[in-house]
């Protein structure tokens, strides 16, 4: 029996980024990758006037043909994946439906691959932001920094809500990923958290300020994974000049988006708490470790306020799936 290849590559937020995918793919070639990772917001920032149809769009036309074309290129290699909040939950749950085998989502379960157990989720604490499937509460009694303005949702139809008290109706971060967390424990567990852990090197915005989960962190504190995998906050490689911190016994890793340029890390696995190596166009080749990129551009206030009148989505004008640069947290 050939032993499969000891190293996984692993990249997050790559907001529908093409380029981003397609060097993804030759690296995980190069590479001999055992396992391709993502840790959420993998589609496009929606469109104003097509919430939901630009992302959808991606799914159908960009990322499942990608997916198949790693299955031809790297048969046996698995890609496991969780959602992030910059995703629509209707089309994460369209890709899943609609991937090819080689694609698996770990969202809120575990998985088994080699001898190591994976675990993954996608939610955060509630954000700024008017995308809410994947956002919620930390645990009981956490409030938000800055509530968001406005709350949207998608039902199954793909249509988008306004909920009243959407996020008293859903489970905590706290409640929703402890029963996953416990079935991966130990020196072959490797998370997946959209959220990196509270106060840590990776979880700081452009002040400072840590927004991390703390549930995931007393999660990690708790089970000691080897290696816990994230993103979600954009600037904190570069306000933190560190892409890996750790957690207790635990290696954490956020490697930024790869929004300039595709930034993905390999961990290996024959000895998964050494720093990870760095790859990718996204990376400086002066700052390995991520600390130049610009600078946040979007903030809450840019968001779509008119969102629920133009929200159908379905139909409307579908748009290029390669968006604008521009940092997202």
């Amino acid at each position: 029996m050939t032993q499969r290849p000891r190293c996984v590559l692993f990249a997050t937020d790559l907001h529908g980024r093409r380029s981003a995918y397609d060097e993804l793919m030759d690296l995980a070639c190069e590479r001999d990758a055992g396992a391709v990772l993502f840790g959420g917001d993998l589609l496009p920032h929606p469109d104003p006037d097509d919430l939901v149809g630009v992302q959808t769009a991606f799914v159908d036309e960009a990322l499942t043909p990608w997916l198949g074309e790693l299955a031809e290129r790297r048969p046996g290699t698995p890609v496991f994946a969780v959602p992030g909040n910059d995703d629509w939950g209707h089309a994460f749950d369209r890709l899943c439906a609609r991937a090819p085998d080689n694609f698996k989502s770990i969202h809120r379960t575990t998985a088994r691959w080699s001898d190591w157990t994976l675990a993954g989720y996608g939610c955060v604490p509630i954000t700024p932001f008017f995308m809410a499937d994947f956002d919620r509460r930390d645990s009981d009694g956490w409030q938000p920094q800055i509530p968001p303005g406005l709350t949207l949702v998608t039902n199954s139809n793909g249509e988008v809500e306004t909920p009243d008290g959407y996020f008293e109706t859903v489970a905590t971060i706290e409640a929703e990923f402890s029963p996953v967390a416990a079935g991966a424990v130990g020196e072959r567990a490797l998370w997946i958290t959209h959220s990196p852990p509270h106060a840590t090197a990776l979880d700081r915005l452009g002040d400072g300020t840590a927004v991390g989960s703390a549930a995931v962190r007393t999660l990690i504190e708790r089970h000691r994974p080897a290696v816990t995998l994230h993103g979600h906050i954009h600037e904190s490689p570069r306000v933190s000049g560190r892409i890996a911190d750790r957690v207790g016994h635990t290696l954490s890793v956020n490697p930024g988006p790869s929004l300039a340029g595709l930034r993905a890390v390999e961990i290996d696995l024959d000895d998964p708490h050494a720093e990870p190596r760095t790859f990718g166009s996204g990376f400086d080749e002066e700052c390995p470790h991520g600390t130049e990129m610009p600078p946040d551009e979007r903030r809450p206030e840019q968001t779509a306020q008119d969102a629920p009148q133009r929200a159908s989505g379905r139909g409307g004008r579908r748009q290029r799936a390669e968006t604008e640069p521009g940092e997202h947290s």
